[in-house]
């Protein structure tokens, strides 16, 4: 059965076109694990399976173009999707996360298809995993907390079904905010965001032309470093987000007097009530553009640019596709404006859930499949330290995107030691880069490669 057609709001459909255009397959998948320990049947886990779908409407979500009006829409499909069960007994310790990496990097068909898919892996006579892989469309990452929990919770419970309003709603209020946003700035110079901007920026890309798969590393930043940068923000008196987009500026390269910018994803929903805990995906991409100096520090560059950050983030409504048209209005740049995307996210590792002898344990943080764009972060707030997944393709070569982190190791190096952390060269744990970037180049961070 599906339900009527609504419009969806501007940032989904951008994120519609975008997965359209996307060459790596599987770019926007992301998935949850739950590792089940008791007794719990395979076709105990189906039913699990099938009672999330019912109560999550986002995993009931389809989108495709209204063959009237040309707009994206979405609707609820409510047929029951079939569940994978595979016998993983025996095939070793990374047999589960090797088969739910490939299941992440199978394309999900977004025009009309299921955005969300199920399998059961059977581990042992009293454990398995129950692995769901869904599109960005159908979650954030503001939500990952609550959307793990109702999935333990139908494993070892229930959920009551939910037909979707309140998320249609959601969709609704996000929409007008959005409409009100573009109507109000239509034809105002769009004062963080010059015409010029793309052709001012470059990225770290050989000049031949050699393109590779791209890679991917993680950063994690020590103790010191991270009590560093956080100091860092406080006598910059800003938040520890703004010296990080602050860091990434400064790795990027940039002529003097050039630009550089960076996007980030912000939360569309209202601060507060019933919409924090609603699963689906409700955020806008924000552009937070830098003037660039060859002498400039972290700090230089956060406390130039901060003021401008805070007011382009008050403007996250404002539909992403119409400020990429401004910045390039003849389309005739090789660069993208949201060519390095930068997350942020505060986490716990893993979550636990214990009822009737059943035991329901999620990993939050699946790498993703492949990068979105040239150059994607991922920053991990642990509290004490910090970790940022850096993942680059495209037309990025590998040993560009290996020496951008390196020097991202740097700039963090940097704007830790400048508020007086003690952090300086060898500092941290140093690590060799790869394909010739300078050894023991992050001098506040262990590379993982």
């Amino acid at each position: 059965m599906r339900t009527a057609a609504v419009p969806v709001t501007h940032s989904q459909a951008s994120l519609y076109f975008a997965e359209a255009m996307c060459p790596e397959e599987g770019a926007y998948n992301m998935a949850f694990a739950i590792d089940v320990e008791g007794p719990v049947s395979d076709a105990g886990l189906v039913a699990a399976a099938h009672r999330a779908y019912r109560a999550i409407p986002a995993l009931r979500l389809r989108l495709g173009i209204d063959d009237v009006s040309g707009e994206i829409v979405s609707w609820f499909h409510d047929r029951l999707p079939d569940v994978e069960v595979v016998d993983l007994d025996g095939a070793g310790p990374d047999a589960v996360a090797d088969a739910v990496d490939a299941a992440t990097r199978r394309a999900i068909d977004i025009d009309e298809g299921g955005l969300a898919r199920f399998a059961v892996l059977r581990t042992g006579r009293t454990a398995a995993t129950l692995a769901v892989v869904f599109h960005h469309l159908v979650a954030d990452g503001l939500c990952h907390v609550p959307f793990a929990e109702r999935l333990a919770r139908c494993v070892v419970g229930d959920l009551p079904e939910d037909d979707g309003r309140d998320y249609v709603g959601l969709v609704r209020r996000i929409r007008e905010r959005e409409t009100r946003a573009a109507a109000e700035l239509r034809g105002v110079s769009f004062a963080r965001l010059p015409e010029d901007l793309l052709a001012r920026t470059r990225l770290p890309c050989r000049t031949d032309g050699a393109v590779s798969r791209g890679g991917r590393t993680v950063v994690i930043v020590d103790t010191g470093a991270t009590r560093g940068l956080r100091e860092q923000a406080r006598r910059l008196e800003t938040s520890l987000f703004k010296v990080l987009i602050g860091a990434v500026h400064h790795a990027l390269p940039a002529d003097d007097g050039g630009a550089s910018v960076v996007c980030t994803a912000a939360s569309q929903r209202p601060a507060g009530g019933e919409a924090d805990s609603l699963i689906g995906c409700f955020i806008n991409e924000v552009p937070l553009p830098a003037a660039r100096y060859g002498s400039d520090t972290v700090a230089d560059i956060v406390l130039r640019e901060s003021a401008g950050w805070h007011a382009d983030l008050r403007r996250r409504d404002f539909p992403f596709a119409e400020l990429a048209r401004r910045a390039d209005p003849a389309g005739t740049s090789a660069a993208r404006l949201d060519s390095v995307m930068v997350g942020y996210r505060k986490l716990p590792r893993t979550m636990r859930w214990t009822d009737a002898g059943v035991t329901c344990r999620a990993v939050l943080e699946q790498p993703f499949p492949t990068p979105k764009t040239e150059i994607s972060l991922r920053f991990l707030d642990r509290g004490d330290t910090l970790e940022c997944e850096v993942q680059w393709g495209r037309g990025l070569v590998e040993t560009a995107g290996a020496a951008f982190t390196d020097e991202l190791g740097r700039s963090l190096a940097g704007a830790g030691a400048g508020a007086g952390a003690g952090v300086g060269v060898g500092a941290g744990v140093g690590v060799g880069a790869a394909a010739g970037a300078g050894a023991g180049a992050a001098a506040v961070a262990e590379v993982v490669r």
